[in-house]
């Protein structure tokens, strides 16, 4: 593992190595996270340190940030509320950041994603590709009490019109998910090249909603998709099929 202090000429001429082709290759704006966002989170994040890059992925607003004599990556998920990123860095190779958080959780800031690895596994990110919420079926509300709702009318096909020649389709709520997460997973599908495709929905809670009443707005969308063989990987990715 490898730390810079923050007057190392390393640390200086790597940052300047580094941010320039990443935020371009990113085509990232600047965060509009202000310092007050980071020492208010759960965890006080760089509250006296200095921030040298900001980054926007589809789900964190994420700062490199020298503190202490050491660089961190720190930020806020935001479509995730209360979690937080914060990770000693690791390296500084050309076009990314890699850094290691606690329980060795280790993140990889590359092309405008934040990748998270947990026990060998990707956990967010890189695995999906955002939707546009242009995309989604029209007429659908993207807001009220049942989030598995929702997500069947936006993705599922009726009850009806399955079929064996139609493929297979499961709603999963995850459990324990607070705000709800729900997966539309549909394989078997009756396509020459794409075999499955999954949507991942994460919501948020409306700003009106109560404990007693809680009401979801939808918050993000992802999908990911497995091939047919000979048209591309046969693990869920975010690749299209050939």
């Amino acid at each position: 593992m490898r730390y810079f202090p923050t007057s190392s000429p390393l640390l200086l001429l790597s940052l300047g190595f580094l941010m320039a082709p990443l935020t371009a290759c990113a085509e990232n704006p600047s965060s509009e996270v202000s310092m007050a966002d980071l020492t208010t989170a759960p965890t006080p994040l760089c509250a006296e340190g200095e921030i040298r890059e900001s980054f926007i992925t589809d789900h964190y607003r994420l700062h490199l940030c020298s503190q202490d004599q050491e660089l961190w990556l720190v930020g806020l998920a935001s479509t995730r509320p209360g979690e937080v990123v914060q990770a000693r860095v690791m390296d500084t190779p050309e076009e990314e950041i890699t850094a290691q958080g606690e329980d060795q959780i280790q993140y990889r800031l590359a092309e405008g994603k934040l990748h998270i690895e947990e026990d060998g596994e990707t956990v967010t990110e890189g695995l999906y590709e955002s939707m546009d919420f242009a995309l989604l079926r029209d007429g659908v509300p993207l807001a009220g009490e049942d989030p598995e709702a929702i997500a069947t009318a936006l993705f599922a096909l009726p009850p009806e019109e399955i079929t064996s020649e139609s493929g297979q389709q499961s709603i999963i709520p995850l459990p324990g998910e607070n705000p709800p997460v729900v997966i539309v997973e549909k394989t078997s599908l009756p396509d020459d090249s794409v075999s499955g495709i999954r949507y991942r929905l994460e919501f948020l809670p409306v700003p009106t909603s109560t404990p007693d009443s809680p009401q979801w707005t939808l918050g993000w969308v992802g999908r990911q998709f497995t091939c047919w063989p000979g048209r591309g990987s046969q693990e869920w990715n975010n690749q299209l099929c050939s």
